[in-house]
């Protein structure tokens, strides 16, 4: 798949100048957020730890889905039977 160009305000950079540019967001920033992550677990990982260096929020990339789940598991319950989790099934974590 290779490496996306790197892009500054919809132009052409390079990767040293993109970084340089994030560098001065994140700094100006008062509450950064990194959301949205299509990332493998050391890519997430590498995200977690910039979040805790600039005292950012973190929000994986699933974390609207997990939510509305969460919150209706909570509303509703979790029920045994037909498109329910069955929570003996050892990849539930149940």
């Amino acid at each position: 798949m290779g490496a996306r160009p790197a892009r500054i305000a919809g132009e052409a950079a390079t990767f040293a100048d993109a970084f340089a540019a994030a560098e001065t967001l994140i700094k100006r920033a008062k509450r950064p957020l990194f959301s949205g992550l299509g990332a493998d677990v050391d890519g997430v990982r590498a995200a977690l730890e910039l979040a805790r260096a600039t005292h950012a929020w973190f929000d994986p990339a699933q974390s609207a889905a997990q939510a509305a789940l969460i919150s209706t598991t909570q509303r509703q319950g979790v029920e045994r039977g037909a498109g329910s989790f069955d929570l003996d099934y050892p990849a539930s974590g149940g």
